[in-house]
């Protein structure tokens, strides 16, 4: 379950992330990630996870839970610095990463709001209260983006 689990979100975010590209070449989005107010959008996601918590069925699982959206972030953006790398092959399970579409800009951010987006969809399915919160996240998140200077494409 966790191969398949990783494998196919990595594929979703990076079919997602490329949906918002960057038609002007202003900014890098990895320094916008660094810069002052560049956590937002994470921080947003995780102020989300902590107020799911308590209306949450299992509540033992949070912590677990809160790795894999980290391994999913940090999956979902690693292939756009250099000095990073991959953790497939690292995790049991875990071997294959799909290529990065190559054709067009990508748009780190909308990559790890993908990936967010996705592994919430995938520990609260139970939770429609929940499902909501997230899909108006990420809309809000694309909506953020797109305010930002990136576009749909």
């Amino acid at each position: 379950m966790k191969k398949s689990f990783f494998s196919q979100l990595t594929l979703a975010v990076f079919v997602a992330g490329s949906m918002l590209v960057v038609h002007a070449k202003a900014a890098d989005p990895s320094n916008e990630l660094r810069k002052s107010g560049g956590s937002k959008l994470l921080t947003e996601w995780m102020g989300l996870h902590l107020k799911a918590i308590p209306v949450s069925k299992i509540p033992s699982h949070h912590t677990r839970q809160l790795a894999y959206m980290g391994v999913a972030v940090y999956e979902s953006i690693v292939a756009g610095d250099p000095g990073y790398r991959s953790l497939a092959g690292l995790l049991n399970g875990y071997n294959y990463v799909p290529p990065v579409p190559t054709e067009k800009d990508f748009c780190w951010q909308a990559s790890a709001n993908a990936a967010m987006a996705e592994t919430f969809r995938y520990f609260y399915a139970d939770n429609p209260h929940t499902l909501l919160q997230v899909d108006s996240m990420e809309q809000a998140c694309r909506q953020w983006l797109m305010n930002y200077g990136f576009s749909e494409s």
